[in-house]
């Protein structure tokens, strides 16, 4: 994922609005709801999708950069 991200210049957040009429980000990424989070473990594995409210997303990041599991 890391080379991936790289190679694509993906450097900084990107926000979209969603009902713009142009953008596409609902269909292609399964968005129910803004704010929408994906995270992804060490191998690149999609491990939570959905709203960041329902998480401790900061907890989650650092247990995903040790390489452990997330839980709940």
């Amino acid at each position: 994922m890391k080379n991936h991200v790289t190679e694509k210049q993906w450097t900084r957040v990107e926000h979209y609005w969603v009902r713009n009429g142009a953008c596409t980000a609902d269909n292609e990424y399964g968005v129910q709801g803004v704010p929408h989070v994906l995270l992804l473990d060490t191998e690149g594995t999609i491990v939570f999708m959905g709203h960041p409210a329902s998480r401790d997303i900061e907890k989650d990041i650092d247990t995903l950069l040790k390489g452990d599991k997330l839980t709940g």
